[in-house]
């Protein structure tokens, strides 16, 4: 069993502070309202604003970015086996998260056999790459590339344009871009993030291998 690599939670605070913070701005409100100071209100409104709904809603989603070592443990145990398997093969492993509106995936960090890279200003729009069909799907995405129609599969297929080609390595023989699924507070599954891999070679993913990476894939839901 693979124990959480997490910290303990901060959120029960953040909910109580939160809590207090409601009740003060509604007996503030209230007052105002006594008071007949009606353009007050929009003071104990913006509490609410920067006080609750930033710290229960939005804050959290990056905070449960910051334990780069226990994602950092998942992606090695998905791609090591990959590499083993194929040492010939230059085989990259990386982690998406989601933007706060969601509208772009965002690389976190990227695993390659010279180590770990926390990437900066690394996006795609959701409706780009096989990172953005697997977010959009919920579905594994697999893509082998032959040889010398790489740029065209990227711009037909998986919605870049000729500008943005530069962006990427030019010898990717392979693409693969597995979801991670979070059930929370009862309601459907949400991706949380997505985990991508890419070859050198169109041969390196097996089926087999495939799904011993979505396995793997399904715990990292307990760090993110």
């Amino acid at each position: 069993m693979i124990e959480p690599l997490i910290n303990a939670d901060p959120r029960p605070a953040i909910t109580l502070v939160a809590a207090i913070v409601q009740i003060g701005a509604a007996y503030t409100a209230t007052m105002f309202i006594h008071e007949k100071l009606y353009g007050w209100l929009l003071v104990p409104a913006a509490l609410q604003i920067g006080l609750v709904a930033i710290p229960i809603y939005i804050l959290p989603k990056f905070l449960r970015w910051r334990d780069t070592p226990a994602i950092e443990t998942f992606l090695r145990m998905m791609r090591d086996p990959v590499a083993s398997a194929a040492p010939q093969d230059d085989v990259r492993c990386s982690i998406f998260r989601p933007s706060l509106f969601k509208k772009r995936l965002i690389e976190v960090v990227i695993l390659t056999a010279e180590g770990l890279e926390r990437r900066k200003n690394k996006y795609m729009t959701v409706h780009q790459g096989t990172a953005g069909r697997a977010y959009r799907s919920k579905l594994t995405i697999y893509i082998p590339i032959q040889a010398g129609n790489w740029a065209t599969r990227l711009m037909h297929d998986l919605g870049f344009t000729q500008q943005e080609l530069s962006r990427f390595r030019p010898d990717r023989g392979s693409y693969l871009s597995v979801p991670v699924l979070k059930r929370t507070g009862g309601q459907a599954e949400e991706v949380v993030a997505v985990v991508s891999f890419d070859s050198n070679s169109d041969a390196t993913f097996t089926p087999a291998m495939i799904e011993e990476i979505e396995r793997t894939t399904a715990y990292i839901a307990l760090v993110i």
